[in-house]
């Protein structure tokens, strides 16, 4: 198993190890592609169980234009600081990044 993707590329094309793949870890890979197929059969599932009839429709109040609570906003504005912030210093220091990638 390669640690990350730079040496698969490596073995296969003869492309120097460590550069800029090296960021990409293969258990990473592995785990969103068993999320994407997980999700797939679970929309698959889904159809197949609403073509039964076994998803019967519940009434829902809903409010047209009702503004951001403030909650989302705060939530949303946390979120947005903390990537953000992450992704500039992962741009200032990327080789630091790249040897230390977790």
């Amino acid at each position: 198993m390669y640690p990350d993707l730079s040496y698969l590329f490596h073995d296969l094309l003869g492309s120097s190890p460590d550069n800029w793949l090296s960021v990409f870890k293969t258990f990473g890979l592995m785990l969103v592609l068993a999320i994407l197929a997980g999700s797939q059969l679970l929309y698959l599932e889904l159809r197949r169980k609403a073509r039964e009839g076994m998803f019967q429709p519940e009434k829902v109040k809903e409010v047209v234009g009702r503004g951001p609570v403030v909650t989302e906003i705060v939530s949303n504005a946390v979120f947005g600081f903390i990537f953000g912030a992450k992704l500039l210093y992962i741009f200032g220091h990327f080789e630091e990044f790249k040897a230390n990638a977790a």
